[in-house]
């Protein structure tokens, strides 16, 4: 028989082949899955505890066992818990669908005066972003009061600290005005190559 082997914490509709029936309205989860190895280390008999209990025989759990098979534990809040292999697990709830989350990001930007212009810091994360994921990112802004009294002298060494420590200084417009820069320049350069060609044409 195929395997059909849902994920641990799948929650929902299961549809089994007989022998094995889980209630239809009955929203079952799994619980585990087990090897038949697992099993017997543990000093569970999977004949008297899966196959046994419905009419199954040592026959068909040769057979899972030639087939690799595991044990699924369903379990509900109604129910007694069901044992099956997944030879016998006809679908499950979401079968095939890829599951996702919505996914915040949290930074801690640390204690900052409320006057610090957090531009920079949010475009260098919306572009962090989309470069890992490909992903164009909103970025929100939260903050907290800080119950400590910040003096004067306080917010310079506060500064001066943070100023020292950073490694990237350059901005989109810092970085935008040195490709100018270099553009120009190349520029500048090909019209006095250009010049060099038309003096040495006239010489000739």
């Amino acid at each position: 028989m195929a395997r059909i082997t849902p994920p641990v914490g799948v929650t929902g509709l299961f549809i089994l082949r007989a022998p094995f029936v889980a209630v239809a309205t009955v929203a079952y989860h799994t619980g585990a899955d087990r090897t038949f190895e697992e099993m017997i280390s543990r000093g569970l008999d999977p004949v008297k505890m899966v196959y046994e209990p419905v009419g199954l025989t040592d026959t068909e759990y040769q057979a899972d066992v030639a087939a690799g098979a595991h044990v699924i534990t369903l379990l509900s809040e109604t129910q007694k818990p069901l044992y099956v292999p997944d030879t016998y697990i006809e679908s499950y709830p979401n079968m095939g669908v890829v599951p996702h989350s919505w996914v915040v990001l949290t930074v801690s930007m640390g204690m900052l005066p409320d006057s610090y212009d957090l531009t920079r810091a949010i475009n260098a994360v919306k572009r962090a972003v989309s470069d890992d994921t490909g992903v164009e990112s909103d970025v929100t802004i939260a903050t907290a009061p800080v119950t400590q009294a910040i003096t004067q002298e306080q917010y310079v060494e506060n500064t001066a600290a943070r100023n020292a420590a950073i490694v990237n200084r350059s901005t989109d417009y810092t970085d935008k005005l040195a490709l100018q820069a270099q553009v120009d320049q190349l520029k500048q350069q090909n019209q006095e190559l250009i010049a060099m060609i038309e003096q040495l044409q006239n010489v000739t």
